[in-house]
């Protein structure tokens, strides 16, 4: 299946204190909305402990203007919930960068998002800010 046929889906699930996420192909605001409420019930388990995301977006491929406000609200909502660092995985390209930087912070009082191009940075930059490296394995 070529990557322009990738239906919009997403997988979650949570090991230890981080939430791995991984939205799939071309997302509007109905896809966006299942996601919304599922990542909330998914980060609701840290009851308001400090926690990470590894967020997967290589296989993401951009939403309608429509998504943009639910994931902007999401990302407020993750951040005074307790969400501390994102790792952002993808490999570069200036659209889908101008969009999640549209949709999430990059810098914000005791948070902070980086962008890995490989799975390998990313789990180090995790593991430097005290996640445990066991946990970061996908």
């Amino acid at each position: 299946m070529s990557i322009y046929e990738l239906k919009p889906s997403y997988s979650l699930s949570v090991k230890g204190n981080i939430l791995f996420s991984e939205p799939v192909g071309s997302w509007d605001d109905v896809i966006g909305l299942s996601y919304c409420n599922r990542f909330k019930e998914k980060a609701a388990k840290f009851k308001g402990a400090n926690w990470a995301q590894f967020l997967d977006l290589s296989r993401w491929q951009l939403g309608a203007p429509s998504l943009e406000p639910l994931i902007i609200d999401l990302s407020c909502w993750a951040y005074e919930n307790g969400l501390k660092y994102t790792a952002v995985l993808y490999y570069p390209n200036a659209l889908k960068t101008y969009q999640i930087d549209k949709m999430l912070a990059k810098e914000a009082s005791n948070y902070s998002r980086r962008h890995f191009t490989n799975d390998k940075d990313a789990v180090a930059w995790l593991s430097g800010k005290g996640f445990r490296d066991d946990l970061i394995i996908k």
